[in-house]
């Protein structure tokens, strides 16, 4: 009846949640194509993929009215074409969209039926849609749309007060138990690994997620074998973590030169430079001279105007 359990190559399950402008569509992209050659993209945001598409190499499916029925539909049409990741952009109008599930329920309890037989019957098309994913042979990624999520508190001084306590992805409660990564993008383009069933990478931030951590996901979902096989995935996570940081010093780096307000502060600036990493310096030094450049024409344009 039982056997021993071992690690099999699986399928990527990613939801990616954040606000307006922080970067969704274009993180999925990025995540995707770096999992495989071929990207199909379920588009439910108007065409507004198309953007990205002097960068990234995809096909789109455009949806017009977002119930859990087409969904199921575009997904399976995904699977028989031979796409390696399907991107569900966004998943969060299958649940307030136009034709999306809770329209379904408002438009039965307006025809008289009441509110419990309206979820009963609406509900199986969205078990569908969460069977579709789940059980899907290629790589998911589904991007939510958030807001921000409020609690009732009391101050120091007893006094109730209204605190935020984070975001909240619009779509069914709980629907995170079916993904086994989910993230939240904030408006720097970081990425917080909020569940993770890959250990390592649980609680994990990393910003402008990409190719790198596509790389570390690749090598987690190919892995195979007993509990020696983490050791692969261990220096995947810490090259990506690794990355990470580097690109918050080099932006610090950056930030910083171009506070310069004069020559004699950027000058100044000389000697922490030299002491930077060869990688860093050769990101920093141009953000200088080009800062080097606007201080210069700064300074003939106040001459001539004097």
């Amino acid at each position: 009846m039982f056997t021993r359990a071992t690690r099999q190559p699986s399928k990527l399950r990613l939801a990616l949640a954040g606000p307006s402008g922080s970067g969704k569509t274009y993180t999925a992209l990025a995540i995707a194509t770096a999992l495989s050659e071929k990207v199909a993209l379920i588009d439910t945001e108007y065409g507004s993929s198309a953007l990205y598409a002097d960068r990234f190499v995809f096909d789109r499916c455009v949806l017009e009215t977002f119930s859990p029925e087409g969904y199921v539909a575009a997904i399976h049409a995904a699977e028989q074409a031979g796409y390696g990741v399907i991107i569900i952009d966004s998943l969060s109008h299958a649940w307030m969209g136009r034709g999306g599930m809770l329209e379904q329920v408002d438009a039965a309890t307006s025809g008289g039926k009441n509110s419990r037989l309206a979820w009963k019957d609406a509900t199986p098309a969205h078990n569908a849609l969460v069977d579709a994913m789940v059980r899907s042979p290629v790589h998911i990624i589904a991007t939510l749309r958030a807001k921000t999520e409020y609690a009732l508190d009391h101050d120091d001084k007893g006094k109730v007060i209204t605190r935020r306590v984070g975001l909240a992805s619009v779509q069914k409660e709980g629907l995170e138990y079916e993904f086994d990564l989910c993230g939240e993008l904030d408006l720097e383009h970081r990425l917080t690994l909020s569940k993770s069933r890959a250990p390592d990478l649980a609680g994990k931030v990393i910003a402008s997620p990409g190719a790198d951590l596509a790389a570390t996901l690749k090598v987690w979902l190919e892995a195979s074998g007993g509990l020696g096989s983490t050791s692969k995935l261990t220096a995947a996570v810490s090259t990506a973590v690794a990355t990470t940081e580097d690109k918050a010093v080099r932006e610090r780096g950056r930030a910083t030169i171009r506070a310069a307000k004069t020559a004699e502060q950027l000058d100044a600036l000389v000697p922490t430079i030299k002491k930077l990493p060869e990688g860093d310096r050769r990101v920093v030094r141009p953000e200088w001279g080009k800062r080097k450049t606007e201080l210069a024409k700064s300074m003939r344009a106040a001459g001539t105007r004097r």
